[in-house]
């Protein structure tokens, strides 16, 4: 067969074809903390509450790569005489996914990835974290499916006519924060790099979608980036109830739709009942039944 033959392209074709390319500073970064997580900074003097500054944390993401990924082979020799082959026997992805972000002059951005990295090595769970001063105390790392959730990165585009890439990437966490150097010299931007673990990432190119102006705010971004399939953050409910009293309880907004559509099959939450917390199944009721109130 043939290759392709020379032919003549307008200067129209190509202006069209060229204006129309994707820029790299048009993007979002959304995280979902577990609930462990998301306690932990909210109850351990850390004053640092994800639901109010979570959004804040994404959008000071100011690098982030899209993955990348590659095929292991074997060579295959022995098939046709003189030619070597090269069969994929495995996918491997890239390690780590790298961001960078600014850092808020609260200092938001250090305090809750370092408050996420103690919570998976222990500190504060295990022991206050004076505690840590000393230098022969030891860690006692969390389990995995405790600190471990997705990351979605999106593409789009400014026009948000077209089309957009949607990364999920599963079960990360992060691995490794970066040393900051701060200096007397010229000021300048203070940054903060975190490298994130993953086991692998799916990627999907959907059409953009419109919102209503009537929607709110925050739903309009979650629902145009991701659809009603990602859980959209937690809530705190505090209720002292008759029975014992349910305090903080974190409710999550997907478990509440698939209650809605599967009965009270309840997961396991991230509760603290009173004192009769063995046997308050009345007040974790009551407690739940607040957290549908909210919404």
């Amino acid at each position: 067969m043939a290759g392709p033959r020379p032919n003549k392209v307008s200067t129209s074709h190509l202006v069209s074809r060229f204006l129309k390319v994707a820029q790299t500073s048009v993007y979002r970064v959304k995280f979902q903390p577990p609930l462990g997580v998301q306690n932990f900074l909210t109850r351990s003097l850390r004053g640092f509450d994800y639901t109010t500054f979570g959004r804040d944390i994404e959008i000071l993401c100011s690098e982030a790569s899209l993955p990348g990924t590659t095929l292991a082979t074997h060579d295959v020799t022995a098939d046709y005489q003189g030619v070597t082959e090269k069969m994929a026997y495995r996918r491997i992805y890239d390690e780590s996914l790298d961001l960078t972000f600014v850092v808020d002059k609260k200092y938001n951005v250090i305090e809750f990835f370092e408050g996420w990295i103690d919570y998976i090595s222990g500190v504060g769970l295990n022991g206050v974290r004076g505690a840590y001063e000393s230098t022969p105390i030891g860690y006692r790392m969390s389990y995995p499916t405790e600190y471990k959730n997705n990351i979605y990165v999106t593409k789009f585009e400014k026009d948000m006519q077209d089309k957009q890439l949607q990364y999920t990437f599963v079960d990360a966490f992060p691995t490794s924060i970066n040393s900051t150097p701060v200096s007397y010299a010229e000021s300048d931007v203070l940054r903060y790099n975190v490298s994130f673990s993953y086991v692998r990432y799916v990627r999907y190119r959907t059409a953009t979608q419109q919102i209503s102006p009537q929607q709110n705010l925050s739903t309009q971004a979650d629902q145009q980036l991701y659809g009603d399939t990602v859980p959209q953050g937690t809530v705190t409910a505090t209720r002292t109830t008759s029975t014992g009293g349910v305090q903080d309880i974190m409710v999550d907004r997907q478990l509440q739709r698939d209650a809605a559509q599967y009965g009270q099959t309840w997961p396991s939450y991230n509760t603290k009942v009173g004192s009769n917390r063995g046997r308050n199944s009345a007040a974790l009721q009551d407690g739940i039944n607040a957290g549908f109130s909210l919404f």
